[in-house]
């Protein structure tokens, strides 16, 4: 009886030790390169402008795109860098509000919108 006591006991023991931690805290770091193949069809991509002239967005993504994205309990940031600009997202998640700066060919821009907001501006 003791033995059967003794086992159940360790094994109780053994799959509460055993539980995954919980991480409150992270730093995600990505790269990625895009590159767009030289034999791509030009006319298709030409738009005209609001001011009457042709405007020629070729390749427009291309390039490297860094990201970096920390998490710390109920904040989240991430950092996006690429060769147009950078952009910071800021998310907290115990108010439920997302702020974002845009930074981009010498214009900064910010904005936050709270998740109800979020839900009213997709339905309509």
């Amino acid at each position: 009886m003791k033995r059967i006591l003794f086992s159940a006991l360790v094994f109780c023991c053994g799959s509460a030790i055993a539980q995954p931690k919980i991480i409150t805290q992270a730093t995600i770091s990505t790269t990625t390169n895009v590159i767009a193949p030289e034999e791509e069809d030009v006319t298709s991509i030409t738009t005209t402008g609001g001011g009457g002239g042709n405007a020629m967005f070729r390749n427009f993504g291309d390039g490297e795109t860094k990201s970096v994205t920390q998490v710390k309990d109920d904040l989240v940031k991430t950092v996006i860098k690429s060769d147009m600009g950078r952009s910071t997202i800021i998310r907290n998640n115990a108010s439920k509000l997302t702020t974002t700066l845009i930074e981009m060919m010498g214009n900064k821009t910010g904005f936050y919108v709270s998740d109800d907001e979020q839900a009213e501006l997709r339905k309509s």
